[in-house]
């Protein structure tokens, strides 16, 4: 058991998935520790070929470098506590200058 999660990176048009046992607990936590450790945390994760299904997968992160922007879910502080999302929406364009 776990709280699987997916990252994805796209970058010059190439995907690459990666896959963490215990990633959904820590997708705010991710993203909030700016961009370049964001990405350093990805990729010390285990690269796979494919994401998983939405019937096993609680939460991940896609990151479009070549659109600047960023798509996530998971994080069971934040899923069900609209009052933490919002401060963290809030602070995000802050923290990911650049």
């Amino acid at each position: 058991m776990g709280n699987r999660a997916s990252y994805v990176l796209i970058e010059n048009g190439q995907k690459q998935i990666f896959y963490s046992q215990l990633g959904a607990l820590a997708v705010p936590a991710v993203l909030l520790s700016r961009l370049e450790d964001t990405l350093k945390y990805i990729l010390k994760l285990d690269p796979t070929e494919q994401l998983m299904n939405n019937v096993w997968a609680e939460g991940g992160i896609l990151y479009n470098a070549d659109e600047r922007r960023v798509l996530f879910w998971g994080g069971d502080s934040i899923a069900v506590r609209p009052y933490l999302r919002r401060p963290l929406l809030k602070l995000l364009p802050a923290l990911w200058q650049g």
